[in-house]
């Protein structure tokens, strides 16, 4: 007894707990079961008129009216009934991951919400960093481009036109004109283009031209008027 205590000992259990729905990550059936779950949502809301679309587990809703106060009457229904589905199905919907989007007559749509969340979590990495490594140039340098850079240029190509605009250019460019100042080390005063040259950052528009022309060369797309014409220019 004494030598099967000392060699090779194994310890062995079994736990179990009961589990309520939902589905493993990753899993070859779980997409099918959520699309059978989430179909009697699509249902509900069709019901009431709302345009619903759903993609994986978001769900975009498009409400219209002639006043601010019928959208949303029309949007607190919809939303009431999505609240009842959710408690019935043991789901819920985060709050924190939900956004609205105001679109007017001319079709305009600048709101920062990727620009906001891209200089928040730059903030919360430099501190980090500061703690560990310390916030030195390349530092910076390193997190914006690995970070920051994608998360403002995320599906660039479906709002590239709009770049043109400088009130859409504003945003993005006060956050790298932010962070290309602390990459130099350069005083606030110092213009946005020669704080960019200094920390060795493309600027915002050719960013965007880049990221255009090689989603339409792996698209098989022939650029060579478009790159021959912008190198005359």
């Amino acid at each position: 007894m004494v030598r099967d205590y000392l060699c090779d000992p194994e310890v062995g259990g079994e736990y179990r707990k009961s589990t309520s729905k939902g589905c493993i990550q990753g899993s070859i059936a779980g997409p099918t079961f959520w699309n059978l779950i989430l179909d009697s949502l699509l249902q509900k809301l069709g019901e009431l008129g709302v345009y619903v679309q759903a993609f994986a587990d978001n769900v975009v809703l498009m409400f219209f009216g002639q006043s601010a106060s019928s959208i949303e009457e029309k949007a607190n229904h919809a939303l009431a009934r999505m609240h009842c589905w959710g408690v019935r199905n043991k789901l819920r919907f985060s709050p924190s991951k939900t956004i609205s989007m105001v679109l007017i007559k001319k079709l305009k749509y600048n709101d920062p919400v990727a620009c906001k969340k891209a200089a928040n979590i730059y903030k919360g990495l430099a501190r980090a960093a500061k703690a560990t490594w310390g916030l030195n140039t390349e530092v910076v340098r390193i997190i914006y481009i690995t970070v920051i850079e994608p998360i403002v240029l995320y599906t660039l190509c479906a709002w590239a036109p709009a770049t043109g605009k400088l009130g859409v250019r504003k945003m993005p460019d006060a956050v790298q004109c932010s962070v290309a100042l602390k990459a130099c080390q350069a005083h606030r005063t110092v213009s946005l283009h020669s704080a960019l040259i200094l920390s060795r950052l493309h600027p915002f528009d050719i960013r965007v031209r880049e990221a255009v022309w090689l989603y339409e060369v792996k698209r098989g797309k022939d650029l060579g008027k478009h790159l021959c014409r912008s190198g005359a220019q």
